[in-house]
């Protein structure tokens, strides 16, 4: 079954009915679209794996949803949750992490595969959590903004990490060729984190308010602007998530975030 608009039908039907069933009972939508993927999957409809669609809209939600919280986000506030949101995000991981060795091993894991555990553990779904944030309307909770902090921080963590897992630990002798990949990955979050400061404050403000007039021709700008800070993201192995909402960020404080976002948001 490889026609997309039959797996759209399919995918968007199943949704739709435990969509209605898990309203009913006043539960998150979310578990409806994982009954919905649990069911395709389960009753081999067609192959998740071979599905054009389950690679592309995925991506594209993610997109859409990161770009609304980024717009959401005020910089000042976010820069005076900076110090609760590194301590918060470093002792989750930390702890998640011995937790997570510790279980590994008393269930009769090696050493190794007890550290690849307890540091998958540690990490949570960013969009999972946003999306609950989304649906009961706190986002703009304080809770909400270390929560959304907590966690693109930790995807930022979770590059760094898996890059230190396939350092040797020749790196500790400060071999230049073992340190390449974490000078890279330093050099990588300035150019990204670079990008959006000098995007945000001298290109951005002037594009927008060049395209102002016309609602559609801001629209579309905005999207192109999403789009392209992702795939620069992308391009430096960062993931849809934090490019997306830096690209979000980067038009928070422009004045015409609210009619973009009356735009993108379902």
């Amino acid at each position: 079954m490889d026609n997309i608009f039959i797996q759209l039908a399919i995918i968007l039907g199943l949704a739709s009915v435990f969509g209605f069933i898990t309203h009913k009972f006043k539960l998150p939508l979310l578990i409806a679209y994982l009954l919905g993927g649990l069911l395709i999957a389960a009753a081999a409809i067609f192959d998740p794996s071979q599905s054009q669609v389950l690679h592309f809209l995925p991506e594209i939600g993610i997109a859409f949803v990161l770009f609304l919280v980024g717009m959401e986000m005020d910089l000042r506030e976010i820069r005076k949750l900076g110090k609760a949101i590194l301590m918060c995000s470093t002792l989750q991981i930390i702890i998640s992490s011995i937790v997570g060795f510790v279980l590994a091993r008393l269930l009769g894991f090696g050493p190794t595969e007890s550290v690849y555990l307890g540091v998958g553990l540690s990490f949570s779904s960013t969009i999972v959590v946003v999306k609950l944030l989304l649906e009961k309307n706190e986002l703009s909770s304080l809770y909400g903004k270390l929560a959304v902090g907590i966690l693109l921080l930790e995807d930022l963590v979770a590059v760094l990490i898996l890059l230190g897992l396939t350092v040797s630990p020749s790196f500790l002798h400060f071999g230049f060729q073992q340190a390449f990949p974490i000078v890279a990955f330093v050099f990588k979050v300035l150019l990204l984190f670079g990008g959006a400061f000098i995007a945000n404050r001298f290109v951005l403000p002037r594009v927008f308010g060049a395209v102002s007039e016309s609602m559609e021709l801001l629209f579309l700008t905005a999207l192109a602007w999403c789009f392209i800070f992702v795939s620069f993201a992308i391009s430096l192995g960062f993931s849809v998530v934090i490019g997306a909402f830096l690209a979000g960020v980067g038009l928070a404080a422009s004045p015409y975030h609210y009619q973009i976002q009356g735009k993108v948001k379902p």
